[in-house]
């Protein structure tokens, strides 16, 4: 028999769902938040990348999360290391000297300094008996035992025994492993077959027609009409030489003893105006356009600014110093440091003493990278990081 729903089960049914996607979208925020290693006096913990703390500071030192199918990161508690995910949650305990990541595994150094695999939230697969572990190929590790050397598989099956002085890798063919094996008492060949569902890689190949190639290299470029074209240029300009010998994409102008720039392929110029050749300091790809973009620093006065190839001058010629890697430009001024990030468009004036590196991006080449530099205001043992976003991750 059918019945019929009254009006406040329905109205509970709702709020259950809403309860449910509030839930839903909570988790979600969190998964995808990427967690920021952070100080708090001399502890480190991780924030998001607003500066909220999600994982309290309580370890000595903190690496940054590896982003891969799961999420794990060092701690490092009284000069030991261990692992824990995105959750804060312990993985692999804090009593090694030595962890490396071998996704999903990680070889171990315990105490005794002896080498293991031990899986997340499970134990050792491989026990901590070697003198040496290092990754081979295909899921397979090289171990040292007692002088000699062998191969076993992530199960820690030895597939060729420890009792060889050499092993070379030869090649991988059909799914099998080929190695050169050498000891006092023989030099031969071993074949480990690796399974179809371990070995098996996935490439995608873009087959692109003749006429789709000639196409390209024949785009209006050579057009007589172009304004881009060196003869038109030429006639433009009183000079016009390439940046790059043999490159005649990128081009410097001279008019009336000042100078510009041209890029012939996405069709950006910066008229004349500079008393010196500018500086081509990054080049960054535009995927709208797919072509190569420029950054690029001019001198006026005596002091170092930024303009992006169309000319729109980005940051005015006030610095002592301006160099640039990847997406982050860094400005000097009286010893001190500063930074642009060209994905948010925010500048820091200088007032760090100094940077321990230029920074990374976490999660890299994907809509959500991060770009974090570690830097000190007075003594580099007090360092910390900061976000694009310019927000300090300490307290």
């Amino acid at each position: 028999m059918h019945h019929r729903k009254n009006k406040s089960d329905l109205y509970i049914n709702s709020e259950i769902m809403s309860f449910r996607l509030l839930i839903v979208l909570f988790c979600s925020c969190f998964i995808n938040a990427q967690p920021i290693p952070y100080k708090k006096g001399n502890v480190w913990g991780y924030a998001t990348t607003e500066g909220k703390i999600i994982i309290e500071p309580k370890y000595d030192s903190v690496s940054v999360f590896n982003t891969n199918s799961d999420t794990y990161a060092q701690v490092y508690q009284n000069a030991k290391c261990g692992i824990i995910n995105q959750n804060g949650k312990i993985v692999v305990p804090i009593e090694f000297s030595y962890i490396d990541f071998y996704y999903p595994n990680f070889i171990v150094k315990n105490n005794t300094e002896k080498y293991g695999l031990y899986k997340p939230n499970v134990g050792f697969i491989i026990p901590a008996i070697y003198n040496r572990i290092e990754y081979a190929k295909y899921d397979t590790f090289l171990v040292e035992k007692t002088n000699k050397i062998g191969i076993i598989d992530y199960t820690g099956t030895i597939l060729i025994p420890v009792m060889y002085d050499q092993i070379h890798y030869i090649d991988y063919r059909n799914n099998s492993l080929k190695f050169k094996v050498v000891n006092d008492t023989e030099t031969q060949y071993k074949i480990v077959t690796v399974s179809e569902d371990e070995a098996t890689k996935t490439y995608l190949v873009q087959e692109v027609a003749t006429s789709e190639i000639e196409d390209i290299e024949t785009v209006e470029v050579n057009s007589t009409k172009d304004d881009f074209n060196l003869d038109n240029l030429a006639k433009k300009y009183d000079r016009v030489y390439p940046v790059y010998r043999f490159r005649n994409n990128l081009l410097f102008t001279v008019k009336n003893g000042k100078y510009g720039f041209v890029n012939v392929e996405s069709k950006n110029e910066i008229t004349p105006k500079y008393d010196t050749e500018p500086t081509v300091l990054l080049k960054m790809y535009n995927s709208k356009t797919r072509t190569e973009e420029n950054y690029l620093t001019f001198t006026k006065n005596g002091k170092v600014g930024l303009v992006f190839e169309d000319g729109t001058e980005i940051i005015p010629a006030k610095y002592d110093k301006i160099t640039g890697r990847n997406q982050v430009i860094y400005l000097e001024n009286n010893t001190k440091t500063g930074f642009y990030f060209i994905k948010t468009k925010i500048l820091i004036e200088p007032k760090y003493a100094g940077k321990l590196n230029d920074g990374f991006s976490i999660q890299p080449y994907t809509d959500d990278a991060f770009t974090i530099i570690p830097v000190y205001l007075d003594n580099p043992k007090n360092w910390f990081y900061i976000g694009q976003n310019a927000i300090e991750f300490k307290e």
